[in-house]
């Protein structure tokens, strides 16, 4: 019979546990959802606003409307920036009042709120909402309030008056451009010292050409990073809308011009205007974004000034993961790395065995700096390479050699560009590097020379 009486245990215990759980748990929840929702100042929710408006006596009164997405109308016509206007909505659904100041204030002057300086009024359902807010309590960490046509003042905490408290400039679009990277097919730079560039993305995916410079390889990544720096550029604050003064604001002539053509046959322009030399701002004009805005003057460090700044000068162009082998001869030293699977490698030091590399990522880093590097020029005519160069690095994939690199050891504290040596089928091609690279490379040689094998188990 001792099973019945477990049986009977187990029922007591499950109708204790269930007890415990609806009564401690789920009754603590509903609680404290409650107590919640208590405090908050309008029960509404964020996806129900239809409009909001925004007078304050510092900054410009702004009105959104909710029509077939969130709109500035007013004191002009202009997107939303998504972040702080969702900020804003969730700042108004959510607001809580720290405590009631006054049930009925008869005299609205200590508070703030007889003239207030700030006011968010906002419509839910055809029904209008206002929050009136004034100063700041002696304390500093809240805000009087009140709710319009009714007689109690509240404090709210510093931290949602923050959120609520946005202007014209913080809740408009910021982004300059709307396009998106991959519906770009040509880009072309013209600057006030008469430089120009273009390039047209090629079918297929298979690169950019530039139509007036075809024999330049042009490098993908660089137009890339161009194309992301101005996709991502973003107005830090406003000039003027619906500029008309285009001298005035630096931009007739503008210092550059750039053109983004796009797949559906249209294009947006971007123009530039001058700066200052130590000017961490300069003046802007999109296409996408009808105001005169100041962005950050970094932008023009990251703007080619020829096609020659957009060619493919790297060192490696092979798939890091197609290199099974490495070989290496460093001054009097040589080795070899070679594969045995993903993240294993065994390495090779002159005649001895093969052992298997402690420190495998060390050839990744190696190739990484490789695929990383470009060179600066190709001398013309070529210099003949070292009879017995001071290094050579090669690289194979399972039995064919893909790359190969020659070098001289650079003199003791000589920071000039260096000659490197690569060595193709048709006899070898002499281009100058920054110095930094050599020294790279004899880091990255030295550490594999010098890696220990792991131990034994």
């Amino acid at each position: 019979m001792k099973w019945r009486h477990s049986i009977v245990y187990l029922v007591v215990l499950l109708l204790v546990g269930g007890y415990f759980y609806y009564f401690e748990v789920v009754g603590r929840e509903r609680k404290e959802a409650a107590e919640k929702e208590a405090k908050k100042i309008f029960h509404v929710q964020s996806a129900d606003i239809q409009s909001i408006r925004i007078d304050s006596r510092e900054k410009k009164s702004v009105q959104l409307k909710k029509e077939a997405q969130w709109q500035i109308v007013e004191p002009v016509r202009a997107d939303v920036d998504q972040a702080p206007l969702q900020d804003l909505l969730s700042a108004v659904s959510g607001l809580e009042a720290t405590r009631e100041v006054a049930s009925s204030a008869e005299d609205l002057k200590p508070y703030g709120l007889q003239e207030p300086a700030f006011k968010v009024r906002f419509e839910v359902s055809g029904q209008s909402m206002e929050l009136r807010a004034g100063d700041k309590n002696p304390a500093g960490d809240g805000r009087y309030v009140q709710i319009a046509g009714k007689p109690a003042v509240f404090l709210i905490p510093e931290g949602q008056w923050t959120l609520l408290a946005k202007g014209l400039d913080e809740l408009r679009r910021k982004d300059l451009f709307t396009f998106k990277t991959d519906e770009v097919t040509g880009l072309g730079i013209a600057w006030q010292n008469g430089g120009t560039l273009n390039v047209e993305k090629q079918p297929e995916g298979s690169g950019w050409k530039s139509p007036e410079n075809p024999d330049v390889r042009i490098k993908p990544g660089k137009v890339n990073n161009v194309l992301d720096q101005v996709h991502f550029l973003r107005a830090q604050s406003f000039i003027e809308d619906a500029p008309g003064d285009l001298p005035q604001l630096g931009l007739a002539p503008p210092l550059a011009t750039m053109t983004i053509r796009l797949k559906d046959g249209t294009s947006a322009e971007l123009r530039l205007g001058r700066t200052d030399k130590d000017a961490q701002q300069l003046t802007a004009l999109s296409s996408q974004l009808p105001a005169a805005v100041q962005v950050d003057s970094r932008v023009l460090q990251g703007l080619p000034e020829n096609i020659q700044a957009l060619e493919d000068r790297s060192l490696l162009s092979l798939n890091r993961d197609e290199i099974k082998k490495v070989r290496w001869q460093f001054g009097e030293a040589s080795g070899e790395v070679v594969q045995k699977s993903s993240d294993n490698w065994d390495v090779k030091r002159g005649d001895g065995e093969p052992q298997p590399l402690k420190e495998s990522w060390r050839v990744k880093s190696l190739l990484w700096d490789l695929n990383d590097f470009e060179y600066l020029t190709r001398p013309n005519p070529s210099p003949p390479p070292p009879e017995k160069p001071f290094a050579r690095l090669e690289l194979w994939t399972d039995d064919k050699l893909v790359a190969s690199f020659a070098w001289d050891q650079p003199q003791a504290g000589d920071m000039k560009p260096q000659s490197l040596w690569m060595m193709h089928s048709i006899g070898p091609e002499a281009v100058q590097v920054d110095e930094k690279v050599i020294d790279t490379l004899h880091k990255d040689i030295g550490q594999l020379l010098h890696s220990e094998a792991p131990r034994q188990q």
